[in-house]
């Protein structure tokens, strides 16, 4: 979703207010459709957050907290967001990871109708603070494997609580993203996107 198509309700009253108007091509969003001008990936979607999560990590006090809500089954969105957090320098918090459950109402939208949308909210508490890298990637495809024999291990589990799941699941990945985007990500590119996909938590969803 192009969240910045909304400011066309109130840029064109509140126009005064802004120095330049809504620059499309800076939103940090990826595309559905391909192949059109201005069309964005994934990448571009990763790079963009970055930028944001930099600059946050630039004015934080050392020791102090970026909290942030994220809830996507898109895997390679939810990697995106791993690896711009990272990359800018910040470490999640011990056990810095909560579900809040949705509001009600919620549960009559068109989105959360959709088969399988999640519903509620995964709340993430970083830290900027000095890292402890236990492990180091020298590959992409080391990481790939590490990070993929650890999702199938949750992925066919039978749970009634399945945003529990997630979160014990996310938690134990995190800090194989974390080790990856602080080691191989200062200097290389990735191409992560081509096989977590979107589908790749169809299981869980």
């Amino acid at each position: 979703m192009q969240y910045l198509e909304l400011s066309h309700f109130w840029y064109v009253w509140n126009s005064d207010l802004y120095q330049n108007e809504p620059n499309f091509l800076e939103e940090a969003v990826a595309n559905r459709k391909k192949g059109f001008k201005g069309a964005k990936s994934m990448y571009d979607y990763e790079n963009n957050l970055y930028k944001v999560f930099a600059k946050a990590y630039q004015v934080l006090k050392p020791e102090k907290y970026m909290v942030m809500t994220f809830n996507n089954k898109d895997i390679s969105a939810w990697l995106a967001l791993m690896f711009a957090v990272f990359r800018a320098g910040f470490t999640l918090e011990k056990d810095g990871l909560y579900f809040q459950d949705g509001v009600e109402n919620y549960k009559q939208t068109a989105h959360t109708k959709f088969e399988g949308s999640p519903y509620g909210d995964f709340i993430y508490v970083f830290k900027k603070t000095e890292p402890r890298l236990e492990k180091s990637y020298q590959s992409e495809q080391q990481f790939a494997y590490d990070l993929d024999n650890l999702f199938k291990s949750y992925l066919h589990q039978t749970t009634s609580d399945k945003n529990a799941l997630i979160k014990e699941m996310f938690l134990s990945a995190i800090p194989l993203i974390e080790y990856f985007a602080k080691s191989y990500l200062v200097e290389n590119q990735h191409s992560l996107y081509t096989f977590f996909k979107k589908d790749y938590l169809e299981h869980l969803y």
